[in-house]
């Protein structure tokens, strides 16, 4: 017995992520028609809408690490860069004013 498409989540990453090392792209292809609703073939290509999600979901990851990375590399420079208007006289001076 299969369940309704509406309660059918959480399983498709055991099915689909041991096949996108082997299919790359074709993932988008994977039917899984031999699985019958109501006496229908399902046509649905959930590997397809998985691989979306998955490739969202790590370039997030990845995107969020880089975003801090320039946050700081701006910060920094900007601050070092304004630390000059404050005309210290000591390069000492200069150091505590960064921070």
């Amino acid at each position: 017995m299969q369940l309704a498409q509406e309660y059918r989540v959480g399983l498709i990453s055991c099915y689909c992520k041991p096949l996108l090392p082997v299919l790359n792209i074709g993932i988008y292809d994977v039917d899984f028609s031999e699985f019958l609703i109501n006496g229908l073939s399902d046509q649905n290509k959930y590997c397809g809408d998985w691989a979306t999600n998955y490739v969202i979901q790590n370039a997030m990851v990845v995107g969020t690490s880089l975003v801090v990375v320039i946050i700081n590399i701006v910060v920094c420079t900007f601050f070092e860069k304004i630390v000059s208007f404050e005309k210290n006289h000591t390069s000492n001076d200069e150091t505590k004013g960064q921070f």
